[in-house]
This record gives structure tokens, sequence and C-alpha cells, in this order.
């Protein structure tokens, strides 16, 4: 018996001790003036979008500060990305994909400006599911103009 309270144990340590290390954090910020001397550099401060949006855990919230950023970015597993408002925080894309692609229910994205470099007027936004999603004062302009 004393045993098996032993392995139950061990056991919780483990799987309690893992789940602490290997946990995303729930809100990370993004500034293009960010860098290696942040406080939380690439833990919960970036200079990159899609790295804050892969290491925030799924409904995590993303906040973008204002500025430009010039990537494409997907937003899944009900991930939160939140400008700091339209104009403010503007995300330029390429013609090759669309600016930004949501992929999963839950997803927010909401006060920012999208902005597409390409001759197609259709390479914005994207959605691959219906579900649950928001998408909250976005302004949408195609090669600097609306």
């Amino acid at each position: 018996m004393k045993l098996h309270i032993t392995q139950c144990v061990i056991f919780l340590l483990i799987i309690f001790s893992s789940k602490l290390y290997s946990q995303f954090p729930d809100t990370v910020w993004v500034d293009d003036d960010y860098n290696d001397s942040t406080l939380g550099w690439e833990t919960t401060h970036f200079s990159v979008i899609q790295e804050a949006l892969n290491s925030v855990n799924n409904g995590g919230v993303v906040n973008l500060a204002a500025g430009n950023w010039n990537e494409n970015i997907e937003v899944r597993q009900g991930k939160k990305l939140i400008g700091a408002g339209v104009g403010q925080s503007i995300i330029n894309g390429n013609a090759e994909s669309y600016t930004v692609v949501i992929k999963d229910s839950g997803s927010v994205i909401k006060n920012m400006t999208l902005n597409n470099y390409g001759d197609n007027w259709d390479f914005e936004l994207a959605v691959e599911t219906g579900i649950e999603i928001v998408i909250e004062n976005i302004h949408i302009i195609e090669n600097g103009m609306i």
C-alpha cells in the first residue's frame, strides 16, 4: 500500500512539474521596438506577430502595440490578436498569401488595419472557420488605398 501511494505521489509530481515547464503564457506583447535587451524577450515580449501567436496558450491574448508589421499571419486555437487601434497597429501583408488567416473557432482579431501590397483585392483576410470568431474594428486597405 505504501509503495502504491509513493508511486501516485511521484506520478502527480511529474505531471504537475511538466505542466509548469511546458505551459505558454496567457498574455504576450508585440512591439517593433522590442529586442533581445527587452525583459521577457521571446517569452512574453516579441517583435514578430506570428512568433507571439505561436508562443501564447490556446485562447491566449496577443497585444499588438502601435506600429507597422510586414508579415502574413495565421490566428489559430482561439487566440486573440488585439491591436492598439485602427491606423495605429498596421499589418502589411504581401500578395503571395492572405495578410491574416483565421483558422479556428474562438479566434479574435480587433483594433487594427490590414493592408496587402499586391494586385489581388481579395488578399487581406481569410476565415477558414465560421464558428464563434470575432472580427471587430478592422480597417482593410489595398496598396495603401481605402
